[in-house]
């Protein structure tokens, strides 16, 4: 390698395009030297703007959020449903009549009877009928049946509501503090969280009834025991259909009650009896825990009992399946 001057003379001796060329050479080995041997600081560049991405849409209706990108990949967003609401009963207009909303899926509504300790809420399954002043002696007929109601003398009414058909479900400060409720495949646990009586002079009558609602997961534990709108029967004994992974249930069923066919039909948490003398048939459905229908079927005979009663009695296990009996006549299905 030359000495300083050589060089020197050398670079005095090129043209223009060549010193052009010199100089370039050096500022790209000061770069590559600056690259590989400065400190260098970590940057980040993120970007968020989902709804500029390409080939990204975002659809939200309701309480669900689907997003859709470019690739293979999708991905569906359910946001559990949470609410406080708040229901007055009162013998004052516009204070009665409140709804309970689960989120749009289902509407309850306050009926009789009620008080400072509990409240009864209904899914109305027919037309609702409002008297604006019932009078005390009239007969008014309930919608979409035969049946009537008279409205008792020493007292003024005010905006009656009258309900035809439908599943009441009784909230109180005791054991029916919190029920939980199906709607369209959708569980929501419903707790009475308080009770108060507000009456005054002007109001003589006037309860606030305030309820914490919160959506759960529609597990086969949770379906099983939710009250539903098409749930049939007495409380009494489908508590038992609810609440009992096993259980049985006894009857004493006549054909005849009161000159009509005494048709008894039972349906709650996911199970279903049905006393048929018209048909002359008895049937007993469920489904278990692993998703299994189980369906029993069998003819109705002459009664084997002498009062004209038949026997009947249901066995269920949701694991194992279940048991139907008719005045002694078995009919099993996986039931050990």
């Amino acid at each position: 390698m030359g000495n300083p001057r050589s060089l020197l003379a050398r670079y005095r001796q090129l043209g223009l395009w060549g010193r052009i060329s010199v100089w370039g050479s050096f500022a790209s080995i000061i770069g590559l030297w600056l690259f590989f041997l400065w400190p260098q600081t970590p940057s980040v560049n993120q970007s968020s703007n989902l709804n500029q991405s390409t080939g990204s849409t975002i659809i939200q209706s309701g309480r669900d959020a689907v997003i859709n990108g470019s690739g293979a990949r999708s991905q569906s967003i359910r946001i559990k449903y949470s609410n406080k609401q708040v229901i007055t009963i009162s013998n004052v207009p516009g204070d009665y009549n409140q709804s309970l909303n689960l989120d749009n899926t289902a509407t309850l509504v306050p009926t009789g009877p009620h008080n400072n300790e509990f409240v009864t809420l209904t899914w109305p399954s027919g037309a609702t009928l409002t008297i604006s002043e019932p009078v005390a002696g009239d007969h008014y007929k309930l919608p979409g049946t035969d049946a009537e109601i008279e409205f008792g003398t020493g007292a003024t009414y005010r905006d009656a509501t009258l309900i035809g058909p439908s599943r009441n479900v009784l909230f109180n400060t005791g054991e029916h503090r919190v029920r939980l409720l199906r709607a369209q495949e959708r569980v929501f646990r419903v707790a009475l969280d308080s009770i108060r009586d507000k009456h005054s002079t002007d109001r003589p009558m006037f309860f606030e009834y305030t309820f914490i609602i919160s959506e759960i997961d529609s597990t086969y534990e949770n379906i099983r025991r939710a009250v539903a709108e098409d749930d049939y029967g007495p409380e009494e004994l489908l508590r038992a259909f609810r609440e009992l992974p096993e259980g049985t249930l006894r009857f004493k069923l006549r054909e005849v009650v009161r000159e009509k066919p005494n048709i008894v039909r039972l349906q709650a948490g996911g199970k279903a009896m049905l006393f048929d003398p018209v048909r002359r048939q008895v049937s007993f459905q469920m489904t278990t825990v692993d998703g299994r229908p189980v369906a029993l079927e069998r003819p109705l005979n002459a009664p084997a009992d002498r009062t004209g009663r038949h026997i009947i009695y249901i066995a269920w296990h949701e694991r194992k399946g279940a048991k139907l009996s008719i005045d002694g006549q078995n009919l099993k299905d996986e039931l050990n």
